[in-house]
């Protein structure tokens, strides 16, 4: 598991913190797609991942990635992890890939009203 946390910086609106949060839910859905899919080749070094966050309000906001590895690969996956974080950060999701997850988004809500 890797975890970074991070101070906040400045007052966030109660819109403002929805906007967030939803963008936040969205990026990491789609960062742990990416790697699920990273986790299902042969040579993955990890067999699932997990991406999220949460708040230690009002002071910071932890990230989290989880591996299910085995002890000889976790620095590999954490490796495949960190380079995967960093070209989302560097390069953002595509158009394909953020329409997938409002569309699995959207299913969800759906099936939620339905229950």
């Amino acid at each position: 598991m890797a975890e970074a946390v991070a101070a906040r910086k400045r007052k966030v609106t109660k819109r403002g913190a929805t906007r967030r949060q939803l963008l936040e839910v969205l990026a990491g859905s789609m960062l742990e797609r990416r790697l699920d899919s990273l986790g299902r080749q042969a040579d993955a070094p990890f067999a699932r991942a997990a991406v999220g966050a949460s708040d230690l309000s009002p002071e910071a906001r932890i990230a989290t990635v989880r591996f299910a590895t085995t002890p000889e690969d976790w620095p590999a996956a954490l490796a495949v992890g960190e380079q995967e974080l960093r070209r989302a950060l560097e390069h953002g999701f595509s158009p394909a890939e953020l329409a997938e997850q409002l569309a699995d988004s959207e299913r969800a809500l759906q099936a939620s009203t339905e229950r």
